[in-house]
């Protein structure tokens, strides 16, 4: 779990307080998040973990940005193996709340050497969704964590709420269930036969 977001509430807006902040808590990988409002109108953007989730609000007047980092305060995570040797291949996330098309996401990982790999994510919508590690670009070692962030760029009067980032075997969530399987082969099957049914013709007229 890199963050549920179960623990740790603070509030951050654009040109009054905006960040960044950091907040103690156990449910956060390196046991702590800094929330930041990059950009954006005074008061335009809000970021805040509250009642179990993760909200980035837009206002009205413009877009803005804001910022999620895990770094252990700003120490670094120092070498985390974010594939959990090997069990693990990417990133999953629980969306309840998107202005699709309006909002994206950017996740960064950077290892202790300092490489780094990014994730942009556009026009997601509700629901869990998993990317693999090999969806990044970049050079960063995920066995050798050291900072980790999301980026959130809205468009004005947009919104997201996010209930959990964790890395995950996201491949296997990625292979079609049994029964889909068979429901594919009996659909090519039903092609095959209708293709060879005698007296049919696949040429036009």
């Amino acid at each position: 779990m890199i963050d549920d977001f179960n623990g740790g509430d603070d509030t951050v807006v654009s040109g009054f307080f905006p960040g960044p902040s950091n907040t103690a808590y156990a449910g956060a990988i390196g046991g702590s998040r800094t929330l930041e409002a990059t950009s954006g109108a005074a008061g335009a953007t809000l970021l805040s973990v509250a009642a179990g989730i993760l909200i980035h609000g837009q206002g009205p007047v413009g877009g803005g940005t804001s910022l999620v980092v895990w770094d252990a305060a700003g120490a670094g995570l120092g070498g985390i193996d974010l594939t959990d040797g090997g069990s693990d291949d990417g990133l999953s996330i629980d969306i309840l709340g998107i202005d699709s098309g309006l909002v994206n996401l950017e996740f960064t990982i950077t290892d202790t050497s300092a490489m780094s790999s990014s994730l942009l994510l556009i026009g997601l919508g509700v629901g869990t969704q998993g990317f693999l590690f090999t969806d990044f670009v970049g050079t960063a070692d995920f066995t050798d964590a050291d900072y980790i962030s999301l980026e959130i760029t809205a468009l004005a009067g947009s919104d997201l709420t996010l209930d959990f980032v964790e890395t995950a075997p996201v491949s296997v969530a990625l292979v079609p269930e049994p029964a889909t399987l068979s429901l594919l082969g009996l659909g090519v099957f039903a092609l095959c036969r209708r293709r060879s049914r005698p007296g049919r013709s696949l040429q036009p007229p």
